[in-house]
């Protein structure tokens, strides 16, 4: 049995469940892909982590250009108040209106070639060489408002935590089965086919 097979994965709190602050939007391109801007190093995360984060994607539909392997990151607040000057920025745009304020959107390029296309593939286990350096499960990782619920254990193929999964599920996980369902572009994509309701937002010109 695979993971994509099993309605009753969704289902499990116990196995998507994370932490995080109030004000900001959790999605598999956060849980996964975001934790690759570590790579980057002290200097990087410094900058980034002043950053007000509110949600992330691996692109943006209603964004006209074609970036190679970068993800969109939203950030709040004025541009007056934001730092651009982050190194391997691709790209930044004014986003539009939401709840919570004005968002910016930052195009950053992905430190590990073809890591969007095997993301969106749902091949979690070949996204990175070493996962224990990417999900570090500490104060100095990437994303300051989420400690990640089982993304190494996806990534590195845990047989421990497929047993797990295989408890909580109810069913026999085939061993080289991935750990986690495949992405739905409609939550990892902004304005996956001009809907925009996951982000409450209101597109800028």
């Amino acid at each position: 049995m695979e993971i994509k097979d099993l309605k009753k994965y969704n289902e499990v709190k116990e196995v998507t469940s994370n932490t995080l602050v109030e004000g900001t939007i959790y999605n598999k391109t956060r849980k996964y892909l975001l934790p690759s801007l570590n790579i980057y190093g002290k200097g990087f995360i410094v900058k980034f982590i002043k950053l007000d984060l509110f949600a992330v994607g691996v692109e943006d539909k209603e964004r006209q250009v074609d970036y190679d392997n970068c993800i969109t990151i939203l950030v709040k607040g004025e541009s007056s108040d934001i730092d651009f000057d982050i190194p391997h920025l691709a790209d930044e745009y004014f986003f539009g209106e939401s709840l919570y304020g004005k968002l910016h959107a930052l195009v950053i390029k992905l430190p590990v070639k073809n890591l969007k296309d095997r993301f969106l593939a749902g091949e979690y286990s070949k996204l990175y060489r070493y996962p224990e350096k990417i999900f570090k499960g500490s104060k100095k990782n990437i994303d300051k408002n989420l400690r990640e619920a089982n993304a190494r254990d996806v990534c590195s193929k845990s047989k421990d935590y497929r047993k797990k999964l295989e408890i909580l599920l109810g069913e026999e996980i085939e061993p080289t089965a991935e750990l986690d369902t495949i992405p739905d572009k409609s939550k990892e994509i902004f304005n996956y086919e001009c809907n925009t309701k996951d982000c409450k937002v209101e597109q800028g010109t």
